[in-house]
């Protein structure tokens, strides 16, 4: 079974220290393909750390148009964020 394609939207502490580390150890399940955060430099980081083929994404716009992207995990501050992206990604399809 391939690995289900992740996005990720918001690259700062819940995404290095909660998310991160579980799915770099479930490789086999979840394959991290591409990042997004306001500080492009938070993403650029995060996708060092994933590796390849995690890629940085210019907006959230873009990365929700990646066809390789199943599943969005919405890792944005503040909290009151979080609607908004999720209801993108749920337009996205």
């Amino acid at each position: 079974m391939e690995p289900i394609g992740i996005g990720i939207v918001g690259c700062a502490h819940a995404c290095r220290d909660l998310h991160r580390p579980v799915l770099v150890e479930h490789t086999e399940q979840f394959e991290v393909r591409a990042l997004y955060d306001l500080d492009r430099s938070r993403a650029e980081s995060e996708a060092a750390e994933f590796g390849p083929p995690a890629e940085v994404m210019d907006s959230l716009d873009d990365l929700l148009a990646r066809e390789e992207v199943e599943l969005v995990f919405v890792l944005t501050k503040p909290p009151t964020t979080h609607h908004e992206v999720a209801i993108a990604a749920a337009r996205a399809g």
